[in-house]
């Protein structure tokens, strides 16, 4: 168990930089790179996105780590099973096959394909949208470059998990949409480059979300929303951008794993490591800057995240999370569940 071990050790050393990776990597990439690519100019050589991924601050004044407190509210300890095992990433979402399969799905033709040096990157481009590919982090983002449509049905829950789920059934297969777990469905009004959170009346966009699952324990992610499949769509239930990270179309059972009582690992609660982000950009400069963040638990309960090429079991806390300049929003936080 050393990977996840020296996972939620590296990552307390970056938890000031996480929330504002996550932007940058979901505004800047899907608009800044997109804009980019549409340009009359030939595409450039240079693979722009890993740029974006990998570079590392230079600042000799770091953001301060912020302490984090655990309010646990009465909520009852998970469930532990009797037994929990890792599992081998037999084929990712990211795989050759899917590299063949996705873009022509997505309307690309193989003229498309720009040209990079990282081969670790794949990218798809014309005036309407672009698609990246990132086998080295299983992530996929696909974004349309048009403005949603602001006339249409009014949105509902319902109708946007049955359209979302269809367009990853007609993505990845049957065998993939059966692994969902549905997350959220909220609301967004889209300003410029960015949205930010909306009411049903005023939106223009839905976004939905979906974790996979794994012996039907979910698998979560470090992505905007904590969850493997993030998608916003328009008024017409079209896609207007994707963001997959940690998706799976196979896994195979690996090694029985020692559990970490729950009782011995909330005492170790406050290194815990946040898996999601606020969906206002404001609100994340705020929470990278703060000094202390207080996370109220509402739930928690055993899951899997990806680390390198396994899943390894996880303790999930739920809650809303507050603090100095913080506006309270949605957290979700990961702690390791076996040796």
């Amino acid at each position: 168990m050393k990977n996840i071990l020296n996972f939620f050790t590296q990552s307390k050393l970056r938890t000031n930089l996480i929330i504002l990776a996550v932007v940058v990597v979901l505004i800047i990439v899907i608009n800044a790179f997109t804009g980019v690519l549409q340009t009359e100019k030939s595409p450039s050589t240079e693979p722009l996105i890993p740029s974006l991924v990998t570079t590392t601050s230079t600042t000799t004044s770091p953001l301060p780590t912020p302490v984090l407190n655990i309010k646990w509210n009465e909520v009852k300890d998970p469930q532990t099973p009797e037994k929990l095992y890792e599992y081998s990433l037999v084929s990712p979402l990211t795989s050759s096959d899917n590299q063949n399969r996705l873009p022509s799905l997505l309307g690309f033709s193989n003229s498309q394909k720009v040209t990079v040096k990282d081969t670790n990157i794949s990218i798809w481009s014309n005036s309407k949208h672009s698609l990246v590919i990132n086998t080295k982090n299983n992530s996929i983002i696909y974004s349309t470059n048009n403005p949603p449509v602001q006339d249409g049905p009014l949105f509902t829950q319902e109708n946007s998990l049955t359209a979302a789920r269809k367009i990853i059934k007609d993505l990845f297969g049957e065998d993939v949409e059966a692994t969902l777990i549905n997350q959220r469905v909220d609301y967004y009004k889209t300003f410029n480059i960015y949205s930010s959170p909306s009411t049903i009346e005023n939106a223009d966009l839905v976004r939905v979300s979906f974790y996979q699952s794994i012996n039907q324990f979910p698998v979560l992610a470090q992505s905007e929303t904590g969850a493997v499949f993030t998608f916003y769509l328009d008024h017409n239930l079209n896609i207007h951008s994707i963001s997959i990270v940690g998706g799976f179309t196979s896994v195979a059972l690996g090694k029985e794993l020692v559990i970490y009582p729950f009782v011995d690992v909330k005492k170790l609660a406050n290194s815990a490591q946040r898996l999601n982000a606020s969906p206002d950009l404001d609100v994340n400069f705020q929470t990278a800057s703060s000094k202390k963040i207080d996370l109220s638990v509402s739930q928690s309960q055993i899951g899997y995240l990806q680390i390198q090429n396994v899943y390894l079991p996880i303790y999930i806390l739920e809650g809303n999370l507050t603090g100095t300049n913080v506006t309270q929003q949605s957290g979700i936080y990961a702690l390791p569940a076996s040796k």
